[in-house]
């Protein structure tokens, strides 16, 4: 005759279970997770999972979006314009440009199309060519596709 036991739950244990001795509950919080050969293991839940690496940033242009520095490099910019939503025409993109201070302007040298201006904010059409130079103006914060949807900038 076999005896069944009870669990701390009140629960009577299956024949099986109660011919095994009971392990106890682990003292750390353990996850699976898989290495980069695909080989699970259990990491503590404190362990410290590395980030999502970044997209690198340009080192030319840092104050450029990296979209558009993309754009930039690419051997078909319209193409690679028209698949991310990007205006685009006559070699020229529609870019928002923060301005440094709400009175800075910009060089007269840049041939730059400016559509709107509030304060320190310009919605422009800009030559590919110019972008990252443009951007490594001291008026210039950062150079930005604009944001579908936000009062036309």
């Amino acid at each position: 005759m076999l005896a069944l036991g009870c669990s701390s739950s009140g629960v009577a244990d299956s024949p099986e279970s109660a011919s095994k001795p009971s392990t106890p509950a682990p003292t750390e919080r353990t996850l699976e997770t898989q290495t980069p050969n695909g080989e699970e293991r259990a990491a503590r839940q404190d362990e410290q999972v590395p980030p999502i690496p970044a997209k690198k940033k340009s080192t030319a242009c840092p104050k450029l979006e990296s979209v558009l520095y993309d754009l930039t490099l690419s051997p078909d910019p319209a193409t690679v314009a028209a698949e991310r939503d990007i205006f685009h025409e006559d070699g020229s993109v529609r870019v928002v440009i923060e301005l440094s201070q709400p009175d800075a302007e910009l060089p007269d040298r840049y041939q730059v199309e400016i559509e709107r201006q509030q304060g320190p904010r310009i919605r422009a059409l800009v030559p590919l060519g110019i972008l990252c130079e443009l951007s490594n103006e001291d008026v210039v914060d950062f150079l930005h596709v604009p944001i579908t949807g936000v009062s036309g900038y």
